[in-house]
């Protein structure tokens, strides 16, 4: 069981994070927040020990009884708040995207460098089992090498500005792509919106391996209905995952596989928090903590992602 204290008690952390945190089985030490009541309400729900209004005040108070900090802040907060618990030598999970630029993002991972301890930042899909038995068919020998991969993602009408679609919702995906396919070498972007805040974005990828791919985002679709998919086309087998939940593995002249949760039993496995990959990404900070296993999702790697979104930003523009 990891303890930890909590920095943030907004909807997201409460709806999902802290939720997520108990299904790893973190012991939730305290709370910080900006007001004391929040902290206090917070740390009532999910079974944090203290409640406070000040970040170092509680670092310093709990000391060593903390083996690490969870943040869930709006991007603009994270800077101070993963600044001082790097000063008290923890360790530290983020949700994404941590920044709203790779500027910030570069200061903070040349103080992680500087103290050498783990921010781990949580791009959940990459701890999605479909997407992890995805990524490991592309890997595998038999898969040949990716060739192609084309992606669809689409949300509610909930993402004002082309900025704030990549950098803050979208910027899942592209992580995706380097998650399965690799770094990206070239790409190119176009955008439509009709109207204001409604905005369809179509790119065209090329990889560092050489496979190329597509993906398409926007802001038109209806939450109620299926909103993402991928495939992988490698040589003669392809891949691909639908709805975040369902892997589909076709191999020519053997038909196709297929791995979905069983959602009628209910166990831990076939909860919505580890099929989007929540509980998944906590579970692996935690093993980061306690045996020192390698990042899947580190901060440098988050920087990369960030600058990818940059640069679809950059080629949106000047494509209009």
């Amino acid at each position: 069981m990891l303890s930890v204290a909590v920095i943030g008690a907004g909807r997201h952390a409460q709806r999902i994070v802290y939720p997520a945190m108990i299904a790893a089985g973190y012991q939730i030490l305290a709370v910080a927040t900006r007001h004391m009541e929040t902290a206090q309400r917070a740390g009532r729900k999910f079974g944090g020990g203290a409640a406070f209004d000040n970040v170092e005040r509680m670092l310093q108070k709990l000391g060593s009884e903390i083996e690490a900090v969870v943040v869930v802040l709006p991007p603009d907060g994270y800077e101070e708040a993963v600044m001082t618990c790097l000063r008290f030598g923890l360790p530290v999970y983020c949700e994404k995207p941590v920044a709203m630029n790779s500027d910030t993002l570069h200061r903070l991972e040349r103080e992680r460098a500087k103290e050498r301890k783990t921010v781990m930042v949580g791009y959940m899909k990459r701890f999605a089992p479909a997407y992890e038995r995805a990524q490991g068919f592309v890997q595998a020998p038999h898969f040949g090498g990716a060739t192609a991969y084309n992606a669809y993602w689409g949300m509610g009408p909930a993402a004002p500005t082309l900025e704030f679609l990549m950098l803050e919702s979208a910027v899942h995906h592209l992580d995706l792509a380097r998650f399965i396919m690799g770094e990206v070498k070239d790409l190119a972007a176009w955008a439509h919106e009709p109207e204001k805040s409604s905005i369809g974005i179509g790119l065209l990828l090329r990889f560092e391996s050489g496979a190329v791919g597509t993906l398409q985002v926007n802001t038109n679709s209806s939450w109620d209905h299926d909103n993402e998919w991928i495939s992988v086309t490698g040589r003669g087998p392809v891949v691909l995952v639908d709805n975040v939940e369902t892997c589909t593995y076709r191999v020519p002249g053997d038909g196709e596989r297929r791995w979905v949760p069983n959602y009628t039993v209910p166990i831990p496995r076939t909860s919505s928090l580890t099929v989007t990959g929540f509980t998944g990404a906590l579970t692996h900070f935690a093993e980061v903590v306690r045996r020192g296993i390698p990042c899947r999702s580190d901060l440098a790697s988050a920087v990369k992602t960030t600058e990818l979104a940059e640069r679809v930003i950059s080629a949106v523009r000047s494509a209009s």
